[in-house]
């Protein structure tokens, strides 16, 4: 089935096939696409997610820790509860984790790519294995409220991180996109 599909974009344009790379947005996006206006889109996407994701941890964290000190009155939002953590899951899976390997595949040039996508992926499962290690030691300490209030905060820091961070891309070419990193400049 993959057979009949074109190649990457992004692919064709590192290999300089301009022609072919055009064709295959074409194909995957339409022949009314605006890639800039789809930059934005994910710009604005991501900031969505975490705004989504930061509400979702806090209003957990305060069920639980509703729900420690009022059982009965915490029963009552159980449907509520079901409902924020599907919007927490699909905020982060459509939007949050996609996003973040995109940017990490798309903004970088070719030699650094590996290297960043070593450190993407690394620093991701250390975190994962922090996480793991420290959420039942935590739990105990603070119950489950105070854990998914704590990670409401550290959502909350990586909103403000990618609204403050992710390089503005509109109307920029990539070689340029990567003159301004390379200087140091972290927002456009």
């Amino acid at each position: 089935m993959m057979f009949f599909m074109p190649e990457s974009p992004v692919l064709l344009i590192a290999n300089e096939r301009y022609e072919e790379a055009m064709y295959a947005l074409r194909f995957y996006r339409g022949e009314n696409f605006d890639l800039i206006e789809d930059i934005q889109d994910i710009e604005n996407y991501l900031n969505c997610d975490e705004g989504v994701m930061t509400c979702a941890m806090a209003i957990l964290g305060t069920y639980f820790l509703v729900l420690a000190f009022h059982e009965l009155a915490a029963k009552k939002a159980e449907h509520l509860v079901m409902v924020v953590l599907y919007l927490y899951m699909i905020a982060y899976g459509m939007g949050v984790a996609p996003i973040t390997w995109c940017l990490v595949a798309e903004v970088p040039s070719p030699g650094a790519k590996n290297y960043i996508l070593a450190v993407a992926f690394t620093a991701f499962w250390i975190t994962a294995y922090i996480v793991l290690h420290v959420h039942a030691s935590l739990e105990d300490k603070i119950g489950e409220g105070g854990v998914l209030i704590i990670v409401s905060g550290i959502t909350l820091i990586g909103f403000i991180l990618a609204f403050l961070f992710v390089v503005e891309t509109k109307q920029i070419s990539l070689y340029d996109i990567q003159v301004l990193l390379q200087q140091g400049y972290v927002a456009i």
